[in-house]
């Protein structure tokens, strides 16, 4: 019975892969599996487990067409000092033909739908536990049990003959996250060199700190301090103000409010140094240099004036 039993398994298993990545090792063959990217839940987008496949053959001999033979064979994770333990699910659980194995083991049987058959083919699938560690895993395949509790005579016979499976386990982020990190970063890098641009180079603060306007109504002149801002608005309408977005992308303007001023007229920093600029003044006459420190008359419609003196 020894002999027909070693005959029946001497030529049990051939491997079969999808992939040409292997190498030959002390006792056995190497298959490389790939790497599998983990990461944890985030908001809606949800880890969803890759399974590593790989097919194993079993090629039984003639003698088993005729008799029943049967084995068990289990997954068992490699150390680093070589030495080999059953391995759990809280690293990996096992899957065959897409059912998942108890304690990560299967058995391999020559019969078939009631039918004794010399080749049987199992696709393997691995899927990792999320909290296993991270780097390369090696797990040994071998075989634990038969039927007819011959495990030393099966051992011995695929000792030299063993399977290893290797995969690496790679933790990430979660891509979702990591999207929305890299589109805050690249929001707030994007907002710090559009506000060098705007205020230094589109919408720089005034070259003159305050503006001296006399309405000439007996009361004297009225400081302006501009604190930064890149014009003065002149208008009737006390409701004027810059929005938040104005603000955020342009800088700030101050406002000058009196009756006075029948239309807006902004005053800024002209095209060249110590020069400044009317905009909007086309209903009023400006009567002077526009230059800082030098007085500005400026007549509206209704024939009132203003004094106007940047320093």
């Amino acid at each position: 019975m020894l002999n027909k039993l070693y005959s029946l398994l001497v030529f049990v298993v051939a491997f079969v892969c999808f992939s040409s990545c292997s190498e030959e090792e002390a006792g056995g063959i190497e298959y490389s599996m790939g790497r599998v990217e983990c990461y944890d839940d985030f908001l809606w987008n949800e880890y969803s487990p890759v399974m590593k496949k790989k097919q194993l053959k079993f090629v039984f001999e003639a003698d088993a067409l005729s008799e029943d033979a049967s084995f068990k064979m289990g997954f068992f994770t490699i150390g680093e000092d070589g030495k080999t333990e059953p391995m759990g699910t809280d690293v990996a659980q096992v899957y065959v033909n897409g059912e998942p194995v108890d304690n990560n083991q299967f058995e391999v049987s020559n019969k078939v739908d009631g039918k004794y058959v010399e080749n049987v083919t199992l696709e393997l699938g691995v899927v990792f536990n999320p909290d296993a560690a991270t780097g390369v895993h090696k797990w040994e395949v071998r075989t634990i049990e038969t039927e007819k509790k011959m495990m030393e005579e099966v051992a011995v016979v695929n000792k030299d003959n063993r399977i290893v499976f290797s995969v690496e386990k790679v933790d990430k982020m979660n891509p979702l996250k990591k999207g929305l990190i890299i589109g805050a970063v690249s929001f707030i890098v994007l907002c710090i060199l559009w506000f060098i641009i705007s205020r230094y180079f589109i919408w720089g603060s005034t070259g003159f700190t305050k503006v001296m306007i006399d309405y000439n109504d007996g009361y004297g002149p009225k400081a302006i301090r501009m604190s930064g801002c890149y014009e003065l608005v002149c208008t009737n309408d006390s409701k004027k103000r810059d929005t938040f977005f104005e603000k955020l992308f342009k800088g700030s303007r101050m406002y000058e409010v009196n009756d006075f001023w029948t239309s807006p007229v902004t005053i800024k920093n002209g095209a060249r140094r110590n020069r400044i600029a009317f905009s909007g003044a086309r209903f009023y006459d400006i009567d002077g240099e526009k230059v800082r420190r030098e007085q500005i008359t400026i007549s509206n419609e209704e024939g009132k004036k203003v004094t106007i003196e940047t320093t």
